[in-house]
């Protein structure tokens, strides 16, 4: 990866040499590109060794997507995978037709592309490999900071017994932030409003227990942490999101960034 991002700055470098220099520009657009070209041999080695390095979740969590691409459940991962091969092979692409085999056409323009599509190429990798780290971080801990020897302790006491915010957020708040906020929000990234809409009181509290009992047939157990807590607090919880998205009232609909609940 180290050695293609260099290649892609160097291409961008290449491209502003004056073009009364036209052999040492061509010559050196051919030498940046010689720098691409390990990391498309080396992907597929990699990327099966990654495979292999991961836990059995995380397999059947990129199968899931593969299996349920055509619904739409599920697909983070291969979507991201999607967008990976397709901006790798365009980079490909870009770097035997234009930069190696015409490089006295390579201009600013192709080599601001390949930097863009690099980019994408990059972000959409590190999106993946962090959605199939979820839900368990190395066997250790899961996503929304609870370790896994934890649990059963926190489903006795309460999830919320040690929070240092306990005296100045309600029950329900401390749940949303500490169990949910860290892989979703209200109205942004992994919506909140927009997973739970069409949903009542009953649905969400059924949800709620499925995530908290998390039996072996249930889908949520391979890509979402358990719910601890106690009772009360599993209630408190269903309350503040049946108020998000059936009620909305100012003291629950609040801006998470700080700012005045929402009139």
């Amino acid at each position: 990866m180290c050695s293609s991002l260099a290649g892609v700055w160097a291409l961008i470098t290449a491209t502003r040499i004056d073009e009364s220099q036209s052999d040492l520009k061509a010559e050196v657009i051919r030498w940046s590109t010689r720098w691409l070209m390990p990391s498309f041999v080396l992907m597929p080695i990699a990327f099966c060794w990654y495979l292999s390095a991961v836990p059995e979740n995380s397999r059947q969590l990129i199968q899931a997507g593969i299996g349920t691409i055509g619904s739409g459940l599920l697909t983070q991962v291969t979507r991201a995978a999607l967008v990976t091969t397709m901006t790798s092979a365009t980079i490909l692409a870009i770097a035997y037709f234009l930069a190696w085999r015409n490089p006295r056409d390579f201009k600013l323009g192709h080599a601001i592309a390949v930097l863009l599509l690099a980019f994408a190429a990059t972000g959409a990798t590190e999106h993946a490999r962090e959605v199939i780290r979820k839900p368990l971080i190395s066997q250790y801990m899961y996503s929304d900071g609870v370790r896994r020897s934890q649990v059963a302790g926190l489903n006795q006491v309460g999830y919320t017994t040690g929070s240092p915010w306990k005296t100045s957020m309600p029950t329900s708040e401390l749940m949303f932030r500490g169990q949910c906020m860290n892989c979703h929000t209200i109205d942004g990234y992994r919506s909140m409003r927009r997973l739970m809409n069409g949903r009542d009181r009953k649905s969400i509290g059924n949800m709620l227990t499925v995530l908290h009992e998390t039996p072996a047939s249930s889908l949520y157990r391979n890509f979402m942490p358990p719910l601890t807590g106690t009772k009360p607090e599993m209630e408190a919880l269903g309350d503040y999101l049946n108020a998000l998205v059936n009620q909305a009232p100012p003291a629950l609909a609040r801006d998470f960034r700080g700012t005045a609940p929402v009139r």
